[in-house]
């Protein structure tokens, strides 16, 4: 009898080696092998991610990480994500660590922000932009709209005492809202420029200036006249 219960519990553990548990919940990746496969102990049967909440790795260079880690990464504020297709993810992340040592190839520093993924938008493998906020005192901010874009260099129509326009060259802060840009260099306070109808300038060119308000002023009007004459219109008929 002790050697038929040897027996059964040997063939139990035997057993137990048919069914294999994932360690932790999460979502299931490709599975290579169907059923009726053979396989051994060194094969890698899936992968599970745990996606209740995700880390995302980025670097910033030396000298970022040095202003971000100044006074610790809990007074850091809460980050952003913008994904693949432009968007930003509707959840704010936290820096939580930022490694200790600096790449020697690149001179950049990893960080890890940690973010909330109730909804399971993030996946395991995508990539993004972190961006971190901060506020910046007296600075210059102008529409995008009133700026073009050549060779990744930014120019704007600056108007002149004459009121002719000069196609200058501006920097502005890689950072945006995706409306208006932050200006660096090439504008001072009290310069005026073009904010509409640029793509109808060129360089030294004579214009009449206006306000941005009196130019809205005359679209609205122009938007009232036409209504107008489209009930005229529709009367006669």
């Amino acid at each position: 009898m002790a050697q038929a219960q040897a027996g059964l519990a040997s063939a139990k553990e035997a057993l137990t080696f048919c069914y294999v548990k994932s360690p932790a919940n999460g979502v299931v990746g490709t599975l290579p092998f169907k059923k009726g496969s053979l396989v051994s102990g060194s094969n890698v049967l899936t992968t599970v991610s745990n996606i209740s909440s995700m880390e995302v790795y980025f670097s910033v260079t030396e000298k970022e990480a040095m202003i971000l880690s100044k006074d610790g990464l809990g007074s850091l504020p809460n980050v952003n994500l913008k994904l693949a297709d432009g968007s930003i993810y509707p959840h704010e992340g936290k820096v939580t660590k930022m490694s200790g040592v600096i790449d020697q190839t690149t001179g950049s520093v990893q960080l890890i922000a940690s973010f909330p993924n109730t909804e399971k938008m993030l996946k395991s493998g995508a990539t993004g932009t972190i961006i971190i906020p901060r506020q910046s005192s007296n600075a210059i901010i102008i529409p995008q709209s009133c700026v073009s874009e050549v060779q990744n260099k930014k120019f704007v129509y600056l108007l002149g005492k004459d009121n002719k326009v000069k196609y200058s060259e501006i920097k502005v802060d890689p950072q945006n809202d995706g409306m208006n840009y932050i200006v660096t260099e090439g504008l001072k306070v009290g310069d005026k420029y073009v904010t509409n109808g640029i793509t109808k300038l060129t360089d030294q060119m004579e214009i009449v200036p206006i306000t941005p308000e009196r130019y809205n002023k005359k679209i609205a009007e122009q938007a009232k006249a036409m209504t107008a004459g489209d009930i005229v219109g529709a009367m006669k008929k």
